[in-house]
Formats: structure tokens, sequence, C-alpha cells
């Protein structure tokens, strides 16, 4: 009978820095020796193809329970929900929807009650030194039957340094699918985006991610 992998969940609200924190976690549980050897990375919608790896780290934004339920550990970002939704707006653009705010105030709710480790986007922009450090340590706390566990092999300075400005070359190579599919994802993602949201508020907000 093949070994269920330990899942770990890097969720977070649209335009909170979540694609940020998902590849710091990759990285983090990538570089430590002896440990997370085999690590599958990739969007929800790539369990599957990730089954065989032991460990699995996957990319959501919008609760889902089946997958809270079973996940080793959860890393939640966010941010205020109207500057969150403001943002995809300005992004993205497309007509707004109430049922979308109702979304993202559900699934922030049920994010925050079960996340073992939580980061606030204003927090990342601040101090990105800081940000790893806390995830180091968390991966540490959750996984400490593994001696080697927290003990990534790159600095904080070369994971903020690989992580940002990422191609699509790189983004493909990451999630182990063809560029195209990156592109054909984003592309989708965005037309999505754009046919169900609208201007959430006025005014200026914090910086984008």
């Amino acid at each position: 009978m093949q070994k269920m992998p330990v899942v770990l969940l890097s969720a977070g609200m649209p335009r909170s820095g979540s694609t940020w924190m998902f590849n710091a976690l990759r990285l983090l549980l990538k570089g430590c020796p002896g440990v997370f050897t085999q690590v599958g990375s990739g969007w929800f919608q790539d369990l599957a193809r990730l089954r065989d790896n032991p460990f699995i780290l996957l990319k959501l934004h919008f609760h889902m329970s089946p997958l809270a339920d079973c996940a080793r550990a959860i890393f939640y970002s966010y941010r205020d929900i109207r500057d969150a939704m403001a943002s995809q707006q300005r992004r993205f653009g497309g007509p707004a929807e109430m049922a979308w705010a109702d979304e993202y105030v559900r699934s922030h709710e049920m994010w925050m009650r079960c996340a073992d480790y939580t980061m606030k986007y204003e927090h990342m922009l601040c101090d990105k030194d800081a940000i790893i450090a806390d995830l180091t340590e968390a991966i540490r706390t959750k996984f400490s039957t593994y001696p080697q566990a927290g003990t990534p092999a790159l600095s904080a300075a070369e994971i903020i340094d690989e992580i940002e400005g990422m191609s699509y070359e790189e983004m493909a190579q990451v999630l182990e699918v063809p560029k195209g599919t990156v592109m054909s994802r984003l592309f989708h993602a965005r037309k999505k985006m754009q046919d169900s949201l609208a201007p959430y508020l006025s005014g200026e907000a914090v910086s984008e991610d």
C-alpha cells in the first residue's frame, strides 16, 4: 500500500504576497538537508500529479476543507480584504460581485482558525528577512521530529534574491509544468477575476505584491 504523502498548504488571500510566501517555503523545504529530499510543489489542482512525492507543498487561495483537514502544516498570508480586492481589480479589472467579497471574508475566517503560521502582507513588505526567519521557525516547530528541519542551506538573502523577478520559464520549472501551461493558467485566472471583480475601494492602497 502506497504511503500517503505529507501535505503542506501555502494558502493566501489573492494579492497578499501568497506567491512570494509559496516560493519562500518551497526553497526553505528543499534546502533542508536530509529531510525534505523530495518535495513536490504546485497548485492544489496538481495534487494527483504530485502524489509520488513524500512531501507536497500546495498553493491555493480560498479555503477548501478536505485539503485543510489533511494538511500537516498550513501557512496563510493575508491583508485588509478591501485592499486585496481593490488590488485585484486594479490588476485585472472586471465588474464587482458581492459574492466574491463574501468568499474573501469566509475564507479568511476559516484560514485564520486553522493556520499554523500567518503572514500579514504589510509585514512582508517591510521585513522579508524576518518573515524568512519566522517561516523557518514554523517549519522547525511543525516538523520537530526531523532533527534538521528548519535548517535551510540557503540564507534569507539568497532565498529573497531567487524569489523575486522569476520568469515564465522559471515558474514552469518550479511548478514542473510546461511554460505554456503557466501562461495559460495565469491568463485564465486573470480572465476569471476580470469577469468577477471591479473597484472595491477608491483611493490609494498599499503597494502591490
